[in-house]
């Protein structure tokens, strides 16, 4: 999971990971997360078999991006690399997704109710941005930013 969606989403009341042992297949369901009466479903970046999982993580709270979810033993590694973004590709990457995020919260700032909503100039704050906005923009969110792609 990148930075990216762990700020957008923000605090999550839990988990659902995956088990040891388990074959998984890139571009399938690898966790969700739980937010509220929300979910998210994140897709494996890579093929392979799940070696062990973070627990800690299952019982909510702020989830740091940089913690661990789990360890994969990789199957045919050299063909599910292909797919995954390294380097300049991947910063180039994570500028485009976080231009996308803009345009998809500024497209909803005219739906929404709350007084005083705007959209601010300059970079997009991110910190749990996905919380105060609507379900039909959290289910826009996972279809457009977590299935089939490495978040």
């Amino acid at each position: 999971m990148t930075a990216l969606a762990g700020k957008a989403i923000g605090k999550i009341d839990g988990l659902v990971l995956p088990k040891p042992g388990q074959t998984i297949r890139q571009g399938e369901k690898l966790f969700s997360l739980r937010q509220g009466h929300r979910t998210a479903e994140f897709v494996a970046p890579l093929s392979g078999t799940i070696r062990s999982v973070n627990e800690a993580l299952a019982e909510g709270g702020a989830l740091d991006p940089s913690e661990w979810i789990c360890k994969v033993q990789p199957e045919n590694l050299s063909i599910s690399i292909r797919a995954l973004k390294f380097a300049e590709d991947a910063v180039k990457w994570t500028y485009d997704e976080l231009s996308k995020l803009q345009e998809l919260v500024a497209m909803q700032i005219p739906r929404m109710q709350t007084v005083g909503a705007t959209m601010q100039d300059g970079p997009l704050a991110l910190d749990n941005l996905l919380e105060g906005l609507d379900d039909e923009t959290w289910d826009m969110f996972q279809e457009r930013f977590l299935k089939n792609s490495q978040n």
